[in-house]
């Protein structure tokens, strides 16, 4: 039997959960009148234009519309956004009702949070790896000498450009439950793409909020 499609009704209760969810991560985050090291990072390697859009960058969208077209390699182009509400509601699935329901979760996001506690929050729920919610817990994991247990927030750990950029490449490579050679080196990789863009691009990221 197959499944019965989402009703509007349904769809709505579930982007009312997920924004919920988001709230109650809600909390003193936006304190911090500049972006940290790692939230400079984060935003390079997974979305450069995260200020200019509105939840849905649709530049990205349509350039990886027209790779599939055309048979090539392509993306999700989900910005930190859509990331974001994915993680809330739990729906992974590649369907287009999920998305038309991403597009409609990230337009309330944009109503009801600004861009620096969206940033926030989703560094607060993104996966890193397993047993590894939240930046906070990948730094500990991956720098337990330069975290201190009792650190509670991501924001008050004064983190290298380096130690910043193997973090946020766990977005991409997840750490394993047993790490190997290979995944290090593909951590190493992006890793190493981060710092090259951070040297770049980092004053540009600091023009955005003055």
């Amino acid at each position: 039997m197959r499944p019965k499609a989402p009703t509007i009704k349904s769809s709505l209760l579930r982007i009312h959960r997920a924004i919920l969810k988001i709230d109650e991560e809600r909390y003193a985050i936006s304190h911090i009148p500049r972006l940290t090291t790692l939230e400079k990072m984060i935003l390079l390697l997974e979305d450069r234009r995260f200020f200019d859009h509105r939840g849905v960058d649709w530049r990205s969208a349509l350039r990886e519309i027209s790779k599939a077209l055309q048979r090539k390699p392509h993306g999700g182009a989900s910005t930190i956004d859509m990331q974001l509400f994915r993680t809330a509601s739990d729906r992974y699935e590649r369907t287009v009702r999920r998305k038309l329901r991403e597009y409609i979760g990230v337009y309330t996001l944009q109503r009801k949070f600004n861009k620096i506690e969206i940033l926030r929050i989703y560094l607060n729920v993104a996966y890193f790896g397993t047993d590894l919610t939240g930046a906070l817990a990948a730094a500990k994991s991956l720098f337990p000498e330069h975290v201190d247990e009792f650190v509670w927030a991501i924001n008050d750990i004064d983190l290298t450009p380096d130690q910043a950029a193997q973090i946020a490449a766990l977005l991409v490579y997840p750490k394993p439950r047993i790490p190997n050679t290979n995944w290090q080196s593909k951590v190493r990789r992006r890793a190493d793409y981060g710092l090259t863009l951070y040297a770049r691009r980092e004053q540009r990221l600091d023009q955005v909020l003055r």
